[in-house]
């Protein structure tokens, strides 16, 4: 599949919702099986938080896909994640960049909440967004290495 065609796909799963969260996480490990299973940790403690029983039910899940990246000079890891609901939550940007510091650093085994570990934004234009986190896609795939996953 060619980058265009993933991106259309992608679009068309996140349904052009313009409500969620654009999130880089950062971590300090180059283990990219291990930071897999951190990101799972870390949707599945986001999606409790942001729908509660609701998710723990099986009635509300948020939309969560990340783009994995290597740092080019030191080899560590870091995602870039679009997360996307359809406006039916009570939770706020401040809430959610409180919750998730504190949870990625723990995590991650780091104390500094504050630190440039996580950044995150309002989404904006989903489909740029988008855009950008599959910007390596065809790196990815000449290495039959995919860096995209569905959280």
């Amino acid at each position: 599949m060619d980058r265009a065609s993933l991106t259309s796909e992608v679009s068309s799963w996140i349904s052009g919702s313009n409500n969620g969260y654009f999130i880089t996480l950062n971590t300090i490990n180059k283990d990219k099986i291990s930071f897999e299973q951190d990101l799972s940790k870390i949707a599945h403690k986001l999606n409790d938080y942001v729908y509660g029983r609701n998710y723990r039910r099986n009635f509300k899940r948020l939309k969560i896909i990340a783009g994995i990246e290597t740092g080019k000079e030191n080899g560590i890891l870091h995602a870039h994640l679009v997360v996307a609901h359809q406006g039916e939550t009570n939770r706020q940007l401040f809430d959610i960049n409180c919750y998730l510091r504190r949870h990625w650093y723990k995590l991650i085994g780091l104390n500094d909440y504050d630190g440039s570990m996580v950044n995150i934004q309002k989404i904006g234009d989903s489909d740029s967004r988008i855009t950008y986190i599959l910007k390596d896609t065809k790196y990815w795939l000449r290495n039959d290495n995919l860096n995209i996953i569905v959280l």
